[in-house]
Order: C-alpha cells, then sequence, then structure tokens
C-alpha cells in the first residue's frame, strides 16, 4: 500500500517536472539524482570490497551537471570545454 501511495504521489511530479519545467530545473534534479544513485551505487561496491574513488567520481559527476545547468546562463563553448577537460 505504501508503494500505491508513493506513485499516487510521484507520478504526478514527476509528469510537471518533465513536461513544465524549465531546462535548467529538470537538469538540476537530474543531477542531483544520478549523484543519489552514483553514491549509492560506490556504497555497494564497497561492501564487496572494491577499491572506489568515490571523492573523485562524485566531483566529476557533479561538475559535468553543473557545467550542463550553467550552460543556460553562460556561453555553450565555456560548457563544451569544461566538461571536455573534466572527461579528459
Amino acid at each position: 500500500m505504501k508503494r500505491v501511495i508513493t506513485a499516487a504521489v510521484l507520478i504526478p511530479v514527476v509528469l510537471l517536472l518533465v513536461l513544465k519545467a524549465p531546462t535548467w530545473l529538470f537538469a538540476t534534479l537530474v543531477g542531483i539524482i544520478t549523484l543519489l544513485a552514483v553514491a549509492e551505487y560506490l556504497a555497494l561496491a564497497d561492501a564487496y570490497g572494491a577499491k572506489t574513488f568515490r571523492f573523485i567520481t562524485l566531483t566529476i559527476a557533479g561538475a559535468c551537471f553543473a557545467a550542463i545547468v550553467l550552460s543556460h546562463f553562460v556561453s555553450y563553448d565555456l560548457t563544451y570545454w569544461v566538461i571536455t577537460l573534466l572527461l579528459a
């Protein structure tokens, strides 16, 4: 029952965000969700004994999404250079 209530509340919110939110807000929310998913994945990998680079991974993922969000406020050329440098 708890899942049904959660779905009933979140489905309209997600649809509203996807269809009506400005691009920078949508990209920010996707970035936050992505960072949470990456952190969860790294926690699972750590639990299995894998050596993960948590700080570097989260920093680069966050910087990529920050560059995407900032592209709506500054020139696109700067955004592409920042993403290229981060991924190099």
